[in-house]
């Protein structure tokens, strides 16, 4: 039983090592910015995060997070190391009433770049987020 458990920690650290050296683990990354609006009122001051959307046990991992300016414009840049490509998340914390209700947008995988920094700014354009209520 002794040398059955030394052989299987080789085995593990073999695994570890190989995985570790052949970058199984790529440097993914992503810009976007945007423009948020309440009807034809900008969101201005809000904040505005980038999540890796993770599978449940694990929590979602914030990328990057900032708020919209004065004109409800926002500029995210953020990445991560992953096996499999990320599930970026735009999350806005606040809806159009001023509640702290937070709203949850699909990202492109356009957006997505291998590699630490992004290269363009991908943008979405303008959301106006009275179109995205909650249902009482």
């Amino acid at each position: 039983m002794k040398n059955f458990a030394k052989f299987l920690f080789v085995i593990i650290l073999y695994f570890a090592h190989t995985v570790y050296n052949t970058n199984a683990f790529r440097e993914q990354s992503l810009a976007l910015k945007g423009k948020l609006q309440c009807g034809q009122r900008p969101l201005k001051n809000v904040g505005v995060q980038l999540l890796e959307k993770r599978k449940s046990p694990f929590r979602d991992q914030v990328l990057a997070s900032n708020s919209t300016d004065d004109d409800g414009q926002f500029i995210l840049v953020g990445g991560t190391s992953r096996i499999l490509q990320i599930t970026p998340v735009l999350v806005v914390e606040k809806d159009c009433n001023g509640k702290g209700d937070s709203i949850k947008l699909n990202t492109a995988k356009p957006a997505i770049v291998k590699g630490k920094l992004p290269g363009d700014t991908f943008d979405i354009g303008i959301i106006n987020m009275d179109a995205w209520k909650k249902p009482q």
